[in-house]
């Protein structure tokens, strides 16, 4: 149980802590500025991230509530996220899935440990492939879950960029859950994700109790 909390922390951390980090530092820069148009430029910013920090919220709640996600409402979660993302950067955003979802619920940390995964690989994507169209593919087989994530921006030479933490992050996550990924930079960013179905992750089968969070 302690290891679960730990892990709830830490993704707790990396989606409200990095969009917390975001609003203060926005606010920073919005004092400095002199201009009233740059101004309100930076509290449309805020407003964005404070939206989204409420529905990643509710989210959590709503999952902490029934201990697991159901596969249809986390696909919409994460369609509707990278659509929204999309939105902000005027990106034209696509999705689709193949196959059918298992029967099986998702389990609470393995369902937010794959929404941190996507979501880190559609917020670089927005952030810094400067291409104007993003497209997301979920499959599902009787051997697993494939999820990929592709723009058709600038991409990237792996021979000359090293992986930053964000990338790091999510291969680990993908790690933890029996699965991998990987990327590649030609023609624009690709990332490929791929979990073996039916998904385990690290004490599981220890539910969180009613003295979560401790007292």
């Amino acid at each position: 149980l302690v290891n679960q909390q730990k892990r709830l922390l830490r993704d707790m951390h990396d989606g409200l802590g990095g969009i917390a980090a975001n609003i203060s530092l926005l606010a920073n820069l919005g004092r400095q500025e002199t201009e009233l148009a740059a101004k309100d430029g930076v509290l449309e910013k805020i407003e964005t991230l404070a939206a989204e920090g409420n529905a990643e919220i509710r989210s959590l709640m709503n999952a902490m509530e029934n201990r697991e996600f159901v596969w249809t409402d986390w696909l919409l979660e994460i369609r509707k996220y990278g659509q929204a993302a999309c939105a902000g950067r005027s990106m034209e955003f696509d999705s689709s899935i193949v196959g059918d979802p298992p029967e099986e619920r998702l389990s609470l940390m393995a369902g937010i440990s794959m929404f941190r995964m996507l979501k880190e690989a559609v917020t670089n994507a927005v952030k810094h492939s400067g291409g104007s169209r993003l497209d997301m593919r979920l499959g599902f087989s009787p051997q697993g879950f494939e999820a990929v994530v592709q723009d058709n921006g600038k991409g990237f030479d792996s021979d000359k960029i090293r992986p930053g933490r964000g990338l790091a992050s999510i291969r680990k996550r993908a790690e933890e859950l029996g699965g991998e990924m990987n990327c590649s930079g030609v023609g624009g960013t690709r990332c490929r994700f791929w979990i073996p179905l039916p998904i385990k992750y690290p004490v599981d089968e220890i539910a969180l109790t009613d003295s979560f969070p401790p007292s």
